[in-house]
């Protein structure tokens, strides 16, 4: 747990001063940063409140009012996780990017369209762009690290290697999230688990498509975030 009076690392130089910032809003601010860095997306005030051992989450609903008033942070209303730092430190490229509803990590089921929700995401926490998150829902990826609950991060595209984890429908209706291979024209979906075969597709006879890669994970109950490689 962090005193208020350590030493505050400078993620910018003259900060504080810029931005008429006390010692204390940037110690929270500059918690945010580190915190995003690392997990990808913003604390939860509740997780505020515990780093700096307020006894009340008055007092940090104070700081991210002082913050927001001053400008170098803003909020979404009824948003998990709705901390946005507005590009204070440019290299960080925070923005909201979209939950969109689950994708099976078993046989193929219907793939939403709609938006569940968004958070906030640092685009620098994966090598590739991420577009959208998806909501994992079962275990045939699980010897990969891919859990029901994770949301993996998709880079939205139709092209794929022989290898990548890819999230694919099949005949427009169906998704799921498997390992890809090809062979001619048969098209190979492969589980990461010990119970589920292989899923065959005759590029001849059914349709297929690639709506993205996978480029990592986020996994919100364990605050921690994994990337493909």
């Amino acid at each position: 747990m962090q005193n208020m009076t350590d030493d505050i690392s400078k993620k910018v130089p003259g900060l504080k001063d810029a931005y008429h910032l006390t010692k204390k809003q940037e110690a929270v601010l500059n918690f945010i940063q580190d915190y995003t860095e690392k997990n990808g997306f913003s604390p939860s005030q509740a997780e505020i409140q515990h780093h700096f051992g307020y006894k009340s989450p008055n007092s940090v609903e104070g700081y991210l009012r002082a913050l927001r008033k001053s400008g170098v942070i803003s909020s979404t209303p009824g948003k998990a996780r709705n901390i946005l730092i507005n590009q204070v430190n440019p290299e960080l490229k925070i923005e909201r990017v979209s939950i969109m509803g689950k994708v099976t990590a078993g046989n193929p089921a219907d793939a939403p369209e709609n938006v569940d929700r968004s958070i906030s995401f640092s685009q620098n926490a994966f090598d590739s762009h991420v577009d959208y998150f998806l909501r994992v829902d079962g275990y045939s990826m699980s010897d990969a690290g891919i859990f029901p609950g994770d949301l993996i991060a998709v880079n939205k595209t139709e092209e794929a290697k022989d290898g990548d984890i890819i999230i694919a429908r099949i005949n427009n209706d169906a998704a799921t999230i498997k390992r890809y291979h090809r062979e001619g024209n048969i098209v190979w979906l492969e589980p990461a688990c010990g119970y589920m075969e292989n899923i065959r597709i005759d590029l001849d006879k059914e349709k297929f498509t690639i709506d993205g890669l996978f480029v990592g994970l986020v996994r919100p109950n364990a605050l921690n975030m994994k990337s493909r490689n």
